[in-house]
């Protein structure tokens, strides 16, 4: 490795090696959003009736949380649909290179 600008760069010889390494990261990344995300999105509404039942169900209570819920699957759905784009990228760079991944 050697220093360029604000991070380490890999040498001209080992540059391919590094990019398919980092190929292969992303790809396994970016197929554990979805359930990582779905799980928070089903525990998000338990989590919600704590103060709900505290305050009461008051439709304006209701409205909030509903929103709230909404603006973190909205959040999820666009995670989900760049982990997506992310996944097909690296998958076809480890495709073109003739390496299948993950293994098995």
């Amino acid at each position: 490795m050697r220093p360029g600008g604000r991070r380490l760069r890999p040498l001209p010889e080992v540059r391919r090696e590094v990019e398919l390494l980092y190929a292969r990261i992303m790809v396994d990344h970016s197929r554990t959003h979805r359930r990582r995300g779905l799980t928070a999105l089903l525990v998000l509404p338990l989590g919600m009736l704590i103060p709900l039942y505290r305050t009461g169900f008051a439709p304006a209570a209701l409205v909030v949380c509903a929103g709230v819920w909404a603006l973190f699957a909205g959040l999820w759905a666009l995670g989900s649909v760049l982990a997506r784009r992310r996944h097909r990228r690296y998958s076809g760079l480890l495709r073109a290179a003739g390496i299948t991944w993950p293994p098995g």
